[in-house]
């Protein structure tokens, strides 16, 4: 068997020690990579989600005014309906008094045709008569 000196184990031993602080480095560079990697997708993350946040607000804004600009139509609609219910019995009550008006008015007209009819032929007969 060959004799192994120390100097080529001492050799052997900063291949193997260079190697594995070279393997080292290699993973360190690598792993600060990944973070350098996952902190910039984290900054690009937070700001679509700020994005989000934002658009949702805007929307959310947006809603409450057209929310508010409904209630206020439905405030007026409901103020003109109550008014209308208010005015309806009275319009009614003028429609039935003109139509009793207007049936009055017909019947004094047929009266008053009848006692015309009725002095025309007394003066007929009369005429006719004499």
């Amino acid at each position: 068997m060959p004799e192994v000196s120390w100097a080529s184990i001492a050799v052997m031993v900063t291949i193997v020690v260079g190697y594995g602080a070279l393997m080292l480095l290699a993973v360190k560079i690598m792993i600060e990579s990944l973070k350098k990697y996952i902190d910039r997708r984290d900054v690009t993350r937070e700001k679509e989600v700020e994005a989000i946040y934002v658009h949702i607000d805007n929307k959310f804004d947006e809603l409450t005014g057209q929310l508010t600009k409904n209630n206020r139509e439905f405030i007026e609609l409901e103020k003109n309906f109550l008014k209308f219910k208010a005015q309806l019995p009275v319009d009614y009550v003028r429609r039935e008094d003109w139509i009793r008006f207007g049936a009055v008015i017909d019947a004094k007209q047929d009266g008053l045709r009848e006692l015309v009819m009725r002095v025309l032929e007394q003066r007929g007969a009369n005429e006719h008569g004499s």
